[in-house]
């Protein structure tokens, strides 16, 4: 009985910090892309940027993409759809 016991708490302890992180991470995005964002930029492009995600000091990004490069489509976080 005492072995049962130690798994649900060890399956409950990882079900809160999988629920905590899935609602943490969009409010991160939210306010990651409002401080990031350019309201009089449509669109920012780095075009060949390694890390599509992350901008250079005084870079900002347009009110349109979320992402520095891509290939033609929809940009992930705006649905807008822009690219190479």
């Amino acid at each position: 009985m005492k072995q049962k016991k130690s798994h649900a708490v060890g399956a409950f302890a990882m079900a809160a910090v999988l629920t905590a992180q899935l609602l943490a991470a969009p409010l991160t995005g939210v306010f990651a892309a409002e401080e990031t964002t350019d309201s009089g930029l449509a669109y920012f492009v780095d075009c060949g940027d390694f890390d599509i995600s992350t901008l250079s000091e005084g870079d900002k990004f347009g009110i349109y993409n979320t992402v520095t490069d891509q290939v033609y489509g929809k940009d992930p976080g705006t649905g807008k759809t822009w690219g190479i």
